[in-house]
């Protein structure tokens, strides 16, 4: 899904899709990090990626 195809639909204007599955970003300081900024940002953060 592309930012142009998400500005579509209203409820969605103003929101990021982050995608990111590097190994490095696993550790547990960088995944509160990631929380707060999805917190600041007011945005809908999924839970993350489980390959297989």
């Amino acid at each position: 899904m592309t930012l142009d195809e998400m500005d579509k639909h209203p409820h969605m204007k103003g929101y990021y899709v982050v995608m990111d599955n590097a190994p490095i970003h696993t550790h547990e300081n960088i995944k509160n990090v990631d929380i707060n900024i999805c917190t600041m940002r007011m945005a809908k953060c999924s839970q993350p990626y489980a390959d297989g």
